[in-house]
Formats: structure tokens, sequence, C-alpha cells
């Protein structure tokens, strides 16, 4: 009896084992089954980026005749030349900006108007008889998008910047293209819906962008150091996530892998293979890939865009006021209508009034003061966030970066490649909205001793060669009033009109690499709401997703054919390979244009091929081609924006700035008194670039005017030469 029931036990328990063995094997099945397939959804969705595709899936005729507006050689195909003249014919019917689309017969440098003209243009466009469609307040990353998304669609556009395009946060970013792996982490512990759908929308943007400007972004491989198995398989599963989001959205550039510590020292020489913060030893690290760009001349490339597609791009132009009349329109819940906005040329002084029938605040931290131009009692909707960014010697980094995944503040650390030098960051805390913030010593300090464990090499304070410091524009959360901290505020977008002032539509927030869905959403969101644009734009669909900017090339081999040019031209013995691959990254296509200068002077070749300053392969003919193609209007422009040597090392653009001055001068026409306050602007906008207790250079005010009438008086080659002394 007893050995009876033992053994019905015995095959009870075989039973249960059996069944959990059915189970656990089950289980595993499903989640082979699922790696699978998800593996399988990443393989046949990674576009290849070796021979990128913007063509749509719709018909190319109205592409065709934007391509060949920005100078594009993606469509070649004549059989669609006369389309796309029909198209440009008919265009002022549809009140499309038509005229700045060159003849057919295939693909030329796109015509761009210059800041003169623009503005001669507000004379007829924008009056109270003839208003434009769309104005925008600020020429940053969402402004420069919506620009190029309403002259695309065919509206009559205006852009319109107080400084220089991406004078403020948008040239002061981590200059990363990426959906956020911060914000993933958030998405899945916190749940936050709102946070994934940011990161899938962001990686799907982060392909565009890549095939938007592919000489100004590229992939970038990255790494992050683990110290223990557990944090392998989460982050291994974390970023194979990351892989698979960005699949579906069909913005993958890269699939991530697990290197062991020879693998991960191969990649990244420089790792610490111990970490001295606490001695753990480098148990393995796991690569991903993300996007980097350089953010400034990305967002000059799209205003120029705007103005090649026919909108009217000023930079150097404050909005002092925003004109309404009451608003009588029955049933409204508005009180009052916008209708136009007084603007001012800082060059000159000239004031004019221009009309529209939608006005954007794109004004990003400064957008609070925009909306109170109009309503002095509006409530503030930013939220102001500061990252300030360090700047050491490239020999930190190679060609792949590196993620310290904890900060001792919560945050992520990077450290980065950019164009010779590394950079790390980035902070997250509340700051003030200001137009040119100073990072602070504490925050220097706290970026070195947060990445100095993770590397072997040294980062003292001395190996700094700029800081800098930018303001987050960050949508305030209405669900509470408190803004002690930032890090968990959501960097989704906001677009909203405003519930008093009918036509004027504002966007908050959002990230760089959204910027081109930032533009599609705020123009969509002025048609669905202005009557006066139902008609004829509200069917008209958005291409933008296809559209390159200025300075796109189909050529694999972009270096080669400048090269190649500059041989054909005569100067390529003056160019070293450093400097012709810098030519190619920063121009692209129009790097022809920096070449086409030094052929035209073959008397003043030695000093035009010059370098401005020894480390840097920016050469003085860049100088006259921004001045003359770029709207380049004053020194910080050109040094922050147009080059980025402030931001590569703060002094050499501190000793450069004068020789900068000089040749603008000659370009421009300035005064003696003219060209020493451009020299002693730009050095206080160069203390920026410097942490707020750091001691500055001595100014150079009192040395330029030993040399200001030989910067303005011919003959022009002997001056060169003074200036090089």
């Amino acid at each position: 009896m007893a050995s009876s029931v033992a053994t019905a036990a015995g095959q009870q328990q075989a039973s249960a084992a059996g069944m959990r063995g059915g189970r656990w094997f089950r289980r595993l099945l499903v989640a082979a089954t699922g790696t699978t397939i998800g593996g399988a959804a990443i393989v046949l969705s990674v576009p290849s980026l070796t021979s990128p595709s913007l063509e749509p899936p719709f018909g190319r005729n109205r592409l065709k005749h934007l391509y060949r507006a920005l100078g594009s050689d993606l469509i070649k195909d004549s059989a669609l030349d006369a389309t796309a003249n029909e198209l440009a014919a008919t265009n002022e019917s549809k009140r499309a900006v038509g005229p700045h689309s060159p003849s057919a017969g295939g693909t030329q440098p796109p015509l761009i108007p210059s800041r003169e003209a623009a503005w001669s243009r507000l004379a007829t466009h924008g009056t109270s008889d003839k208003p434009l469609d769309i104005l925008i307040i600020g020429g940053g990353a969402s402004g420069s998008g919506t620009a190029v998304e309403a002259a695309s669609r065919g509206m009559s556009t205006a852009l319109l910047e107080m400084g220089d395009f991406a004078c403020g946060t948008s040239c002061r970013s981590t200059k990363l293209v990426h959906g956020g792996v911060r914000y993933l982490e958030k998405a899945v512990f916190q749940a936050d819906a709102a946070q994934l759908k940011l990161v899938y929308e962001a990686l799907q943007e982060r392909g565009t962008m890549l095939l938007q400007a592919p000489h100004l972004c590229r992939a970038l491989p990255t790494l992050v150091p683990c110290y223990s198995y557990f944090d392998v398989a989460l982050l291994w599963c974390g970023m194979k996530m990351y892989d698979l989001i960005a699949a579906v959205g069909r913005g993958s550039i890269g699939s991530s892998r697990v290197l062991w510590p020879s693998q991960a020292l191969e990649a990244c020489p420089t790792l610490e293979q111990v970490r001295r913060s606490d001695g753990a030893p480098l148990t393995a690290a796991v690569m991903y890939y993300d996007g980097q760009f350089d953010d400034s001349r990305f967002n000059v490339s799209a205003a120029l865009s705007a103005a090649a597609l026919g909108a009217i791009v000023l930079n150097h132009a404050k909005v002092t006021g925003i004109t309404t009349v009451p608003d009588t329109t029955e049933g409204t819940r508005h009180k009052q209508r916008a209708v136009g906005v007084t603007v001012v040329d800082t060059l000159t002084g000239t004031a004019k009034t221009v009309f529209a029938r939608s006005i954007i605040n794109a004004g990003g931290p400064l957008s609070d003061e925009v909306t109170r131009l109009a309503r002095p009692d509006a409530p503030r909707r930013i939220v102001p966030s500061a990252g300030v960014h360090v700047v050491v010697p490239g020999s930190h980094m190679k060609q792949c970066a590196v993620l310290v995944p904890k900060t001792p503040d919560g945050r992520v650390l990077f450290a980065i490649p950019w164009l010779g030098s590394t950079i790390l960051g980035t902070t997250d805390t509340p700051s003030e909205a200001v137009a040119d913030p100073v990072a602070h010593e504490r925050d220097v300090e706290f970026i070195l001793a947060t990445a100095r464990p993770y590397f072997s090499v040294p980062l003292e304070r001395k190996d700094v060669m700029s800081t800098w410091c930018g303001i987050r524009p960050l949508a305030r959360d209405p669900s509470t009033t408190d803004s002690s901290s930032t890090q968990n505020l959501v960097r989704e977008h906001s677009v909203a009109e405003d519930p008093v002032i009918k036509n004027l539509v504002s966007v908050t927030g959002g990230k760089w690499t959204t910027y081109r869905k930032i533009g599609e959403d705020v123009v969509q969101h002025a048609v669905q709401t202005n009557k006066d644009l139902v008609h004829p734009f509200a069917s008209v669909r958005s291409v933008t997703a296809y559209l390159p900017l200025v300075g796109h090339s189909t050529s694999s081999h972009l270096t080669n054919d400048v090269s190649r040019y500059a041989r054909e031209a005569g100067v390529l013995e003056w160019l070293d390979d450093t400097v012709l691959e810098h030519l190619a990254a920063s121009y692209g296509s129009r790097a022809k244009g920096v070449i086409d200068i030094l052929a035209a002077d073959k008397a003043l070749l030695r000093w035009r091929a010059q370098r401005l300053c020894p480390r840097l392969p920016v050469i003085e003919a860049e100088v006259i081609f921004a001045a003359r193609h770029e709207m380049c209007e004053t020194v910080a422009d050109f040094v922050s924006r147009r080059s980025r040597i402030s931001f590569l090392d703060a002094r050499a653009a501190w000793c450069c700035s004068p020789r900068v001055a000089a040749i603008l001068a000659n370009e421009k026409q300035w005064s003696a008194d003219r060209l020493k306050s451009e020299v002693i602007d730009a050095e206080k906008h160069l203390a920026c670039f410097f942490s707020a207790e750091e001691a500055k250079p001595t100014p150079t005010g009192g040395v330029v005017a030993a040399y200001v009438d030989a910067t303005v008086t011919p003959p022009r080659a002997w001056w060169r030469r003074l200036l090089m002394l």
C-alpha cells in the first residue's frame, strides 16, 4: 500500500516536473521566436547609408521642381524637365514662390538671394494688401525647419531672426542626432508613453537627417562600458529595443552588439580597463549606433534652403512688436487677432511693418518674451534648462564615442569625437532664459570629475579648450508648478495657438533631431486653425522628409571630387588633405564655391588659402564665401556659426577674430569705426566660451586701430601681409 502511494506521488512529481519543463520550454520557444522575428525585422528594415534614397512613394513632379531649386542632383530625369517648368509657370497662381528656381537643363547651384535683396523684398511682400502666408520669428532649428516646410508647400514665407541663424541653443547642442537612450530608459522604467513616442519619432527623424545632409551628418558608433554581467545583459536588452524601435520607424543606421574588453579597447584605446572610482574591472561594453552632425552649419543650410525655395530669410532682423486688431469673428474665443510685426534691421536701424496671415513664434528660450510683445500678461510656457559642454583635445577620443550610463546627478555623460576634438557633456539644471549663457566653473569641474574614472588619459582643467552653455526651451508641464528639476520633463515639442491672440502660434520644447517634424506640425496646425490658409494649402502634402538641404550631394567620394575640382582650378598645391576634407564636410557640393574664390585672384591665392589658426583647417577664403553666399554679417557669425572655431578653441578664435574682421570689412566696405566695434563685439561674444570664473585673454581693441586704415584702403595685397605679422 505504502509502495503504491509512493509510486503515485512519484508519478505526480514527475508529471509536475514535466509540466514545469514544458512551460519553460514553451517560454524559451516564444522568446527565441520573438528574437528571431525582431532580428529579421531589424535586418530587413536597415536602410543602406552608402546608397541613400530620398525618393518618396508618390509622384516626383513636384519634387523635381524643388530639387532643382535646391541645386540637388538626386533626380536626374530630363523627361521630367517639361513638367517641372509647367509647375514653375503655375506657381504664381498658387501663391508659391518660384522665382529662385534655376532654368531647365541640368543641376545648377541653388540661387540664394543676398540679405539686402531679401530685405528689399519685404517692400513688395508682406504689405497690408498682400500679406505673407507665414511669418516665423526665430531662426533656430525649429524656425528654419518651419520655413523649409512652409516654402516647400508653396506658401509665401518670411523668417526673421534677431541675431544670427542658430545663434542661441541650436548651435550649443551635444552634436548628436539621436533618439535618446536616456528617454528610452525613462519610458520603460517609468511606463511613460510620451517618452516612448519621443524616442520613436526621434529615431525616425534621425534617418531623415542623415539623408538630408550626408556631408554634415554621419553614423557614430558609441560604447557603453559595463562593469558587471548584469549591466551587460540589461544594456544589451535595452539597446536591442532601441534598434527595434528604429527599425519600426525605418530609421536604423546600425545594429548594437556586445564587445569584450579587448574588443572595446581596440575600438576606444583611451578607455580605462579598471574604473578608477571604485576599482571595478571592465567586464564588457555594448556598442550601438547614433548620429552626429554639425548643428549650426545644418541650421544655416536649412535657412539657406528655405531661401532657395523662395522664402524671405533675414538674420539680424529683430521683431520689436506684434500688431494686433480686434477679432470680430462670430463665435470666436479670441479677443485679438495678430496681423503683422514690426521688424528692425539691427545692422542699419531701418524699421518696417510686415503683415502676415499667420505668425509663428519659434523664439526658443525667449519665446515667452515674443508672446509678451502681443500680450504682456501672458503666462510663461517655457522651463529653461542649462546644458554645459566641455571641449578637450582630440587625442582623448578618435572615431568612437563613449556613454557613461549613470552620473551622480542621475543623467548620462557623453564623450564624443567631433571635428578633431572631444566633447564632454552635458548637465541638466534649471536656469534663466538669457541670450548668451555662460558656463560656471562648478559645472566644468563636475563634467571632468565624472568622466575622469573612465579614461586612461588625464582630464585636467588645463586641457579644456572651450566651454559653452546651451539653454533648452523645455515645455512646461501644465499639471505641475514645480520647476526645481528639469530632468524628468519630456523633450517632446508642443504647438498651440495663443488662447487670446488669434493667428499667433507658438512652438515650445522639442529636440534638434525632430526639427523637421516640428516644422511639419507647426505648418499643419497653422493651416488647420487659420481659415485664410485652408485654400489652397489644406491638401498639400509635406515633402520635407524627402527634401535635401543645399550642399547635398549623391557622391560617395566628395573629398575626391573637391580635390579634383581644385586641381582643375589650379589651386590644389595650396590646400592640404585636411583642408580638403574640411571643405567637403562643411560645404558639401558647395565647396566648389570656396575653390572658385581661391582661383579668382591668383595674386591673393597665397593669403586666401592660409589657415586662420594653425591647428584648425579653416582658411581665409571661407570668410569671403560666407560673406557673399551665407549671410555672414559679423565676426561672431563666422567664428561661431559658419565655422566652429570658438567651439573648438576659444583662445584661437579670440586671436583670429581681428583677421576675420578685416576680411569682412573689405567685403562689406565697413568704416574704421565699424571695424573696431565689430572686434570689440566679437570679444564680448567669445567671452561666453570661457567659464564665468575663468580669466579671459587681453582685449585687442587698441591693437585694431594700428591697422584699421590698412584694411579699408586699397591695394588689398599689402594690408593682408600686414595682418599676417
